[in-house]
């Protein structure tokens, strides 16, 4: 039988797991920026705690303040990240209640709620053909040419710059743990 992940990444050396962790930063931009917002949030988890924290100095410093986030008097180890299920997030956040470390808060998740709806007057679609390009409404379109659509809850186009139209705590991707709060309109 196949070990599991998290087997497998708790018998790895650290070494090894730095070799892997840069090797997905360098593959992925969206990647990176989740595995840097990990390792900020475990940084100010720690601290509080520096006879503990035996952290290299980085070229790159740590942009985000989590100066929020201590770690609790009496707790053992390190902190369990979960990563976002919003495809408009992925953001790293350390579940739990949000007055006990702020990581999950009621607003800490920026996202759409409206599916990507198919807007066939948008000038992206100029010379398109189903033949070579494929169907416009399709999985597929909305990666390759997001400005092709917008936003069903808010009508901001696929390719806005902006962070989502709705707040809300950061919904877990592991399906026994629910997450998830009063949804809070940024725009109307």
């Amino acid at each position: 039988m196949a070990a599991n992940a998290a087997d497998i990444i708790n018998g790895a050396p650290a070494d090894h797991i730095r070799a892997m962790l840069q090797a997905l930063a360098n593959s992925d931009s969206a990647v990176k920026s989740r595995i840097h917002t990990g390792l900020e949030i475990l940084t100010a988890y720690y601290s509080d705690d520096d006879e503990e924290n035996d952290q290299d100095d980085s070229d790159e410093p740590l942009t985000t303040s989590f100066s929020h986030l201590k770690r609790k008097r009496g707790s053992v180890g390190v902190p369990e990240l979960d990563i976002c299920n919003r495809p408009d997030c992925r953001q790293p956040f350390i579940p739990g209640d949000i007055d006990d470390d702020g990581t999950n808060a009621d607003v800490a998740c920026q996202f759409h709620p409206g599916k990507l709806l198919l807007d066939e007057a948008a000038d992206s679609w100029e010379g398109w053909i189903y033949e070579h390009d494929g169907a416009m409404d399709s999985d597929a379109s909305r990666e390759i040419n997001p400005s092709g659509f917008t936003y069903e809850c808010c009508d901001e186009p696929g390719d806005t710059e902006e962070d989502g139209c709705t707040m809300d705590r950061h919904l877990s991707s592991r399906p026994s743990k629910a997450s998830g709060g009063q949804k809070k309109q940024r725009r109307g």
